[in-house]
C-alpha cells in the first residue's frame, strides 16, 4: 500500500505534497527558518537561536539580572548570620579537647559515641536483655552438648532426606517456656533439613519430637 500524500499551502504562497499532516513549510522556508542569525544552522525551526547563541543569550541575562536593583537589609544580615564562623579554625571537644574536622560539631567520635550509649541511648528500654541462646553462654553450651550426647550425635528422624549440620532443637518454644530452656527433656538434636523453619511447623511437630525424645528416654 501506498502512503498518502497530503496537499499543503506554506505561507510564502507554494503549495506542495507531504506524507506527514504536520508539516507547515515547504523547503525553502524551512532551510531559511532553520538559520541561525549568525548563520549557523538551528536544531530547530521553532527556536529563535543556534545552540552557541542560546547560550550566550542566557549568559547575558544572568549578568544583567541583579543590576539596578537593590538587596533588602533582612537578606543580607540573614546571610551573614548563616556564614558567621566559616573560616574559624576547627573546634575543640567539649569533653576530651581534642581537635573536631567538622565546624558544627560539638565533640568527637570516641566521645560521642559514650554519649549515647547505655541510658543516654534514645533507643534505651530500661536494659531489657536480648534472651537468645548462644554458644557463648556456658549453660546453653552444657544443655546442647547433653542433648547431642544422649542422641547418639545423630539426627532423631534419620532418614534419606538428612543433610547438613545438627541442631540442638527446643521442643517447646525458648520465649514461651524459660522454666524449659536448659531441660534436656525439652530438647531434640535434628539435622539442618529436618530442623522446622516456621513457628507453624515447631507447634505441629512438637508431639511427634516428644515422642521421639521419651523413645530414647526408654531405651537408654
Amino acid at each position: 500500500m501506498k502512503q498518502k500524500e497530503y496537499k499543503i499551502k506554506c505561507s510564502c504562497g507554494i503549495c506542495f505534497k507531504s506524507k506527514s499532516s504536520g508539516t507547515k513549510f515547504c523547503d525553502f522556508c524551512r532551510s531559511k527558518k532553520l538559520k541561525c542569525s549568525c548563520g549557523k544552522n538551528k536544531k530547530n525551526i521553532f527556536v529563535g537561536f543556534c545552540s552557541e547563541c542560546l547560550h550566550l543569550k542566557r549568559q547575558e541575562i544572568a549578568r544583567n539580572y541583579h543590576k539596578g536593583k537593590t538587596r533588602p537589609k533582612k537578606t543580607g544580615e540573614l546571610i551573614s548570620k548563616a556564614l558567621k564562623g566559616r573560616g574559624k579554625r576547627k573546634p575543640n571537644c567539649i569533653n576530651c579537647g581534642i581537635k573536631i574536622a567538622g565546624i558544627t560539631a560539638k565533640r568527637c567520635k570516641k566521645c560521642y559515641g559514650l554519649s549515647v550509649r547505655g541510658e543516654k541511648s534514645p533507643n534505651w528500654k530500661g536494659g531489657i536483655s536480648r534472651n537468645i541462646h548462644s554458644l557463648k553462654e556456658p549453660q546453653y553450651k552444657n544443655w546442647r552438648n547433653e542433648v547431642f550426647k544422649r542422641d547418639n550425635y545423630k539426627c532423631k528422624i534419620s532418614d534419606e532426606n538428612c543433610k547438613g549440620q545438627l541442631e540442638a532443637h527446643h521442643i517447646l518454644r525458648w520465649a514461651d517456656y524459660p522454666e524449659l530452656r536448659y531441660n534436656i527433656n525439652n530438647g531434640i538434636t535434628l539435622c539442618h533439613f529436618h530442623h522446622p523453619r516456621k513457628r507453624k511447623e515447631e507447634k505441629r511437630l512438637s508431639p511427634y519430637f516428644q515422642g521421639l525424645v521419651s523413645v530414647s528416654k526408654d531405651s537408654n
